[in-house]
């Protein structure tokens, strides 16, 4: 099934890695599923640490920016199905079922209520779905291979839509670290348009200098600057996909008010000029 990162959907099954990676906090215009069938981490999402372990399921709205920080050692693995599509596919369908648009709808757009993470005895559902996919994709000849995804997809959402409103277990990380680092992080939310100097930061926070870069760096595995940069990134992308506003101008609401290091800096993050990332998606 389609892996570019210029394709519309993205599956894989059973990924696996036997070693420790960096992820840097990055967001995307896809909606995301990930289910951890083996392995151990961290998500830092909207400001907030949560536990990962096995038979658990994260969920992105499009970009919202994300982290997912794996525990790995001999013998124990990381292994997860991932799933990222473009919710645009879906439109066609949607007034035939109306139940399902209303679940896109409400994953997209009611922020307050969306669960990054699920664990609940009945995702195994979700699972074998994505099995029965997977081994009926290495069969399907490639003028039948969106059909075949499109079904998948609709199957997939229609099992998710048991699970999506049903209690779930707690998973958010208490700690005195991970609650510094989320403090950070809503600063940052809050701040991104400003130049941002990191002693203000710190001394809003309460922190020294050191404490505020060192905390932030054990805590989520990524750097302060890191962090703001993918905010920035983050914001600007939503702002070339729903605006109309020039490119200089939206990035100097993102706090990037120089045009030339702006575009230096999206085209780093996105592997696109802002121009190339608007017309794409003006093209969905």
């Amino acid at each position: 099934m389609a892996e570019g990162a210029s394709s519309p959907y993205f599956f894989v099954y059973r990924r696996t890695s036997d070693f420790e990676f960096r992820e840097v906090f990055h967001s995307h215009p896809e909606m995301e599923f990930t289910y951890v069938h083996e392995g151990y981490g961290t998500l830092f999402v909207d400001g907030q640490s949560y536990g990962i372990e096995p038979n658990s399921l994260l969920v992105f709205r499009p970009f919202q920016l994300h982290r997912v920080q794996i525990d790995v050692s001999p013998g124990r693995p990381f292994i997860r199905t991932n799933l990222q599509f473009d919710p645009a596919l879906l439109k066609p369908y949607l007034a035939l079922f109306p139940a399902l648009r209303t679940l896109i709808h409400q994953l997209m757009e009611d922020k307050k209520s969306s669960i990054p993470i699920y664990k609940t005895e009945t995702l195994h559902r979700l699972t074998a779905v994505a099995q029965l996919f997977h081994q009926a994709s290495r069969h399907v000849a490639p003028r039948e291979a969106f059909e075949e995804y499109i079904l998948f997809l609709l199957n997939f959402l229609r099992e998710f839509s048991k699970i999506w409103s049903r209690p779930h277990a707690e998973s958010r990380i208490q700690s005195g670290h991970h609650d510094r680092a989320a403090q950070i992080m809503q600063w940052v939310e809050a701040r991104y348009r400003e130049p941002i100097r990191l002693e203000l930061m710190a001394k809003e926070l309460h922190m020294s200098h050191y404490y505020l870069s060192h905390l932030f760096k054990e805590t989520t595995g990524t750097t302060i600057m890191a962090y703001i940069q993918a905010t920035r990134i983050r914001h600007a992308c939503m702002l070339l996909m729903q605006t109309s506003l020039s490119i200089p101008e939206i990035g100097a609401r993102v706090g990037l008010p120089n045009p030339s290091h702006f575009c230096k800096v999206f085209k780093a993050s996105m592997s696109v000029s802002p121009h190339q990332f608007r017309l794409r998606a003006r093209q969905e």
